[in-house]
């Protein structure tokens, strides 16, 4: 980690009581890219077990890293009393732990909407709230990226919260303060900054994240390479500048991706409402040429076979050579995008997992779809956190 943090330019700024904190604590942080554990966790001389999503412990590599550094699996969108179980015994055994309270890392490089019931863990927890909010990591590691790129990276650590504050505050005045303390926009901090990102391949997989053009509208599919990305449909290029900036031979309605993705996610919501509305019975969109695996608990990832899954608007097909699974979407406990925007979800209690191999296919699409039919639906408990402002 002091080659990692050196090489990619990340500064903690952190007092050295805190960095030598010998009690139990919780950590709470603003969530960008997969390695944001390992560099929270590198600036404490204590270092804390993370909560971590169920979907990356099944992974052979990085999956077996995680549980030797202890993490703690928890499935997305359900509420788990194991896992409070879990947090308090390493509390007991004085040691500390880990949450990012966005539930997710973020798309758009802003911080996303938390659960209000963070709040109730600090009360129950009884340990000082340490934060930290990560600024520039959006451009260093965005979800959507696969190489991570040399830009410049600083994390703020604050205690924002004392043993004693968290039986005398309120559960509002707490997660108030967790909110105000993590809150990072990294597209008004760039535009402020101007760093430098050092990359060659600015705009690869961008694709994984943008599913509707600017310029034309359509809910299309872009390709990437290098630097630049064009549209599928009206074959618009765009570029990132070295900043991380969009720039096209055209007027833009927007030159960054935060703008660009909420547009087009806002959109996405109203377009699957209508179709629901009308009762529409051909699929919604599909994706050909996935990989399909399967899972029971916790178990590793077994491949069933190359297929096409369809979205309608009271299912998912799942279409293989030898067989057609369905999966009702009343069903489905949780859906979530993964690690490179795939597709996971719970089923009962078989974990299904759609990758893309021909195309970039957004993970980001099919989860905020869900998410929205759950919604129409009455199914508010299921819809997760960061998406009950938009559906």
């Amino acid at each position: 980690m002091f080659w990692f943090t050196s090489r990619y330019r990340i500064k903690g700024n952190i007092k050295p009581a805190l960095k030598k904190i010998n009690e139990p604590y919780l950590l709470l942080g603003n969530h960008y890219g997969r390695f944001d554990p390992f560099i929270m966790s590198y600036f404490f001389d204590k270092r804390p077990n993370f909560v971590s999503s169920d979907a990356i412990l099944r992974d052979k590599v990085i999956g077996s890293l995680f549980k030797g550094l202890g993490a703690m699996p928890m499935k997305k969108g359900l509420r788990d009393s194991s896992i409070i179980r879990q947090m308090l015994k390493v509390i007991q055994a004085d040691g500390a732990l880990a949450i990012f309270p966005e539930g997710t890392r973020t798309w758009n490089g802003v911080t996303g909407r938390m659960d209000p019931s963070i709040a109730k863990l600090v009360r129950l927890l009884k340990v000082p709230v340490i934060t930290a909010r990560m600024r520039g990591a959006y451009l260093m590691d965005p979800r959507w990226a696969k190489p991570i790129r040399r830009a410049q990276m600083e994390i703020d650590f604050q205690q924002i919260i004392g043993k004693e504050e968290t039986r005398e505050l309120s559960e509002d005045e707490i997660f108030n303060r967790i909110k105000e303390s993590i809150y990072q926009d990294d597209t008004a901090y760039q535009e402020e900054k101007k760093i430098e990102i050092k990359s060659s391949k600015r705009a690869e997989s961008v694709d994984l994240v943008l599913f509707q053009c600017q310029c034309c509208s359509e809910f299309s599919q872009f390709s990437s390479i290098g630097n630049e990305f064009n549209c599928t449909s009206c074959t618009q290029r765009f570029e990132f500048d070295k900043y991380g900036f969009i720039k096209s031979n055209i007027e833009l309605k927007f030159n960054n991706l935060r703008d660009w993705i909420n547009w087009q996610n806002n959109n996405f919501v109203v377009f699957i409402k209508e179709e629901y509305a009308i009762g529409r019975e051909e699929s919604f969109f599909s994706a050909p040429s996935m990989s399909i695996e399967s899972a029971i608990g916790y178990k590793r990832m077994e491949k069933l076979g190359i297929g096409d899954i369809s979205f309608f608007g009271d299912r998912i097909e799942v279409l293989l050579p030898e067989e057609k699974i369905v999966l009702e979407i009343d069903k489905i406990s949780s859906m979530s995008a993964q690690y490179m925007e795939r597709v996971e979800l719970i089923y009962g209690d078989i974990a299904y997992r759609f990758v893309s191999k021909k195309h970039n296919e957004s993970g980001l699409k099919w989860e905020l779809a869900t998410n929205v039919i759950w919604s129409l639906a009455g199914a508010e408990q299921k819809v997760a956190s960061y998406f009950r402002d938009i559906v």
